[in-house]
């Protein structure tokens, strides 16, 4: 989550798989490993809404699918986009959503850990 100037806010939403699965990679199957930048992010998340918050640094792009390789051979991340709210309270609104539709291989144990906090 982002904030933007006049008050908005940008939310880039991966979907997360901890299945073994053909649809992670290029040419086929990709075992769930561990997301290193998932990982930073999670080990600094706050544990409650009274915890303090930690600014941290997380390198997006190694967090990300890989780009797709279009006909002509350029490269582009496809995304859909809308704008719509966040989904939990405040539930502010003016949110601008950027969805990435191939998921992201994590394993199962970072999501249980986050899960159980």
């Amino acid at each position: 989550m982002h904030p933007l100037l006049a008050g908005a806010t940008a939310v880039l939403a991966v979907f997360l798989n901890t299945e073994e699965c053909g649809c992670c990679g290029v040419g086929g199957t990709v075992p769930p490993r561990a997301n290193v930048p998932l990982r930073t992010a999670l080990s600094h998340a706050p544990a409650s809404e009274s915890s303090p918050q930690v600014k941290v640094y997380v390198d997006l792009t190694t967090a990300l699918p890989p780009p797709r390789t279009g006909a002509a051979g350029s490269k582009s991340l496809p995304y859909a986009f809308y704008n719509g709210s966040l989904t939990t309270p405040p539930c502010t609104e003016a949110v601008d959503w950027f969805l990435l539709p191939d998921p992201v291989p994590v394993e199962s144990g970072q999501v249980r850990a986050r899960s159980a906090s």
